[in-house]
């Protein structure tokens, strides 16, 4: 495929490289308005528009505290992906886990302990999210 055709549905707040599958844009039925991450509700008719808590999360995730926060929680599980993939609960143990999920969220996001939060691999968490997505 040609150079330029290809783009992200997601970026990682704190580093910028694209996170998750890749779309090929030309097979995209209509030009992009939305951002990419509500293109999929866009598609399906749910215009999903940000609210004032959404904005302040985005603001969190890409400020120090949160860097500091996921820095913390990755050291804290030796870089081990936690997320629970088996029926047994196994946890899926990739020693690769570059990202903080929340188990539960706090309001405001802020005050969210270290030990609501696991450190899981790229694969896995976007997993979970897809399959919440469609839940």
């Amino acid at each position: 495929m040609a150079a330029g055709i290809w783009v992200f549905r997601a970026q990682c707040q704190s580093c910028g490289r694209g996170v998750g599958a890749k779309l090929d844009v030309t097979r995209i039925p209509k030009p992009l308005d939305v951002p990419l991450w509500d293109y999929k509700l866009e598609r399906e008719g749910r215009k999903k528009k940000p609210t004032a808590k959404t904005r302040s999360r985005q603001a969190f995730y890409r400020s120090k505290e949160w860097k500091r926060q996921r820095d913390r929680v990755l050291a804290r599980d030796g870089f081990i992906c936690h997320l629970v993939v088996g029926p047994d609960g196994e946890i899926c143990g990739a020693e690769n886990a570059t990202q903080a999920h929340h188990v539960r969220y706090s309001d405001p996001i802020e005050d969210t302990p270290d030990s609501d939060l696991i450190s899981v691999c790229e694969d896995c968490h976007d997993a979970h999210h897809e399959k919440v997505m469609r839940a």
